[in-house]
């Protein structure tokens, strides 16, 4: 009973322990993330000496950082709103009337506009 009773602590000892440092690790990987912010901030010609043998120790984690940062751009260009210049918006508007003009039937979907208020990108 005493063996077993020891093997299941032993267990969930180990398991404590693995947690910790998997815990500790993705702090560690956290702090390294913001350093790392830091230092792409900088121009390139700013940079010191340390930061760049930062960047080259930590070279798996500046590709990760960098690729989430292309990411969180490409996800805000797709919800940014555009808007046409007056001239664009006024050709474009005359082209529909001249459709709609000679159009024998018509069907009209709305509701645009909502989506992008929304930020549910186009489709």
């Amino acid at each position: 009973m005493k063996t077993s009773k020891m093997a299941v602590e032993s267990l969930r000892e180990r398991k404590k322990i693995a947690w910790r440092e998997q815990f500790l690790a993705n702090l560690e990987d956290k702090d390294n993330c913001k350093l790392i912010k830091q230092i792409l901030k900088k121009d390139p010609s700013d940079r010191s000496e340390k930061d760049r043998s930062i960047l080259k120790e930590l070279e798996s984690l500046v590709m990760q950082v960098e690729d989430r940062a292309r990411k969180q751009a490409k996800a805000k260009r797709k919800v940014e709103e555009i808007l046409d210049p007056v001239g664009v918006l006024e050709d474009k508007v005359n082209v529909l009337v001249e459709a709609v003009r000679q159009a024998k039937s018509l069907v009209v979907y709305t509701g645009a506009g909502i989506s992008t208020a929304a930020r549910i990108p186009d489709y």
